[in-house]
């Protein structure tokens, strides 16, 4: 059974996919021969595509054009960058020569538990990959990941290796620590202090998972805070600290972010979200949606 993923491309037209278990899946054209039936698919859907995992992009060959949280994006070959979840968006042109491998990982993947040995590094990842920022590699280095992603895929690909978890589990360790690399030499910024605890790397990953589970119906910080058990004072610091943006910041990007998506849907009307979102009134959402994106919802809607 393949991950239940949303993906602005229609994978699952294409033979060249390859699952570990529901956790992840990747897939590729990129040593496809030149037919028609090697490439992606644009998503024919509509409305904007909302993201529920992580999806990165690699970009070997041609362009491609998409929409991200209403910003344009053009990708080109060595072009990389991580879409983080709850991000909406479309693929809206692809060239016909475009190659790239997509992966992707579902909700069950649990970052704070594969990379509880980089949890400083882990935080700085996030914060940069916040940023909505596409890195582009050197053709060496693009080179580099695409071999090790090519390893990880002819793993996937054996269907009775023993070990196939701890493997690929081992080259998307690879692949961190080489982006972590590419993105440090890009201005990866220093924002936390090394004297840090794990317990509070462990924090900040619990407080992101539920501000995207309950971000439609929840804003304020006493409900997290009582979540994880602290006081909001406290968690405010642990976030802070962490990250370098405060608890009510990134409650705000997300709510925004799910905003964006309910709005990029033209079967919901702005008082239908609204509701959705948990306001008071269509004003109050207004203000709210206003405030944080300079465009009240129906001038973002009319973009």
């Amino acid at each position: 059974m393949k991950p239940k993923l949303v993906s602005f491309f229609d994978i699952q037209s294409t033979s060249n996919v390859y699952t570990l278990g529901n956790l992840m899946l990747v897939a590729d054209n990129i040593d496809g021969l030149d037919d028609k039936e090697s490439y992606f698919k644009v998503n024919p859907l509509e409305n904007t595509v909302a993201l529920p995992s992580y999806m990165s992009i690699l970009c070997k060959q041609g362009n491609m054009h998409i929409r991200l949280n209403g910003r344009d994006y053009d990708f080109h070959p060595n072009d990389f960058m991580v879409i983080m979840p709850g991000s909406t968006g479309l693929c809206l042109e692809m060239s016909p020569d475009f190659k790239l491998a997509v992966v992707m990982f579902s909700p069950e993947f649990h970052f704070e538990k594969f990379y509880a040995n980089y949890s400083y590094e882990s935080i700085q990842m996030w914060k940069y990959l916040s940023m909505e920022e596409k890195l582009t590699l050197k053709p060496e280095q693009m080179d580099e990941c695409l071999s090790v992603y090519r390893m990880m895929k002819r793993k996937l690909m054996e269907q009775d290796f023993k070990l196939k978890n701890d493997v690929v589990l081992s080259y998307l360790n690879i692949l961190f620590c080489n982006f972590y690399q590419y993105f440090s030499l890009a201005g990866l910024s220093e924002i936390i202090q090394s004297g840090s605890k794990k317990d509070v790397y462990n924090y900040f990953f619990r407080f992101m998972t539920l501000v995207r589970e309950n971000c439609r119906k929840e804003r304020g910080i006493a409900f997290y805070a009582d979540m994880l058990c602290l006081t909001p004072k406290y968690l405010s610091q642990v976030i802070y600290k962490c990250s370098g943006s405060f608890a009510s910041e990134w409650i705000r990007k997300m709510v925004i972010l799910e905003a964006k998506s309910l709005l990029d849907n033209k079967n919901f009307s702005v008082q239908q979200i609204s509701d959705m979102m948990n306001f008071p009134n269509p004003s109050f959402f207004g203000k709210y949606f206003k405030a944080a994106t300079g465009l009240t919802p129906r001038k973002y809607r009319m973009q």
